[in-house]
């Protein structure tokens, strides 16, 4: 299973995406060598667990961040639209006021 660089890392990966890792990783690696399942213990609580939590966090993050831009952004057209409507108000008044006696 590790028997160079890239299967190595290769293996890892399998192990990361937890894609049968315990049948064709873990087990067998035992088997030869029993102490090596605490650094598979240590790598999927760290790598599995603590990478891909902080990863979601991210995206969660920048989706939360994306959504109050985007209500400030709705806040900032709503306000521009209230001016120009009570500017066109405005002119409509004046219009309406032949006599300009307010």
């Amino acid at each position: 299973q590790f028997g160079n660089v890239l299967r190595s890392m290769f293996t890892m990966l399998q192990l990361f995406t937890m894609d049968t890792w315990a049948d064709d990783i873990v087990r067998p690696t035992m088997e030869a060598d029993g102490s090596i399942a605490i650094f598979f213990i240590c790598f999927i609580m760290l790598a599995v667990f603590v990478f891909r939590d902080l990863v979601f966090a991210i995206i969660v993050d920048n989706a939360r961040w994306m959504e109050k831009q985007d209500h400030s952004d709705q806040a900032k057209m709503v306000e521009v639209e209230k001016k120009k409507c009570l500017t066109r108000l405005a002119e409509l008044f004046l219009e309406i006021d032949k006599d300009k006696s307010g």
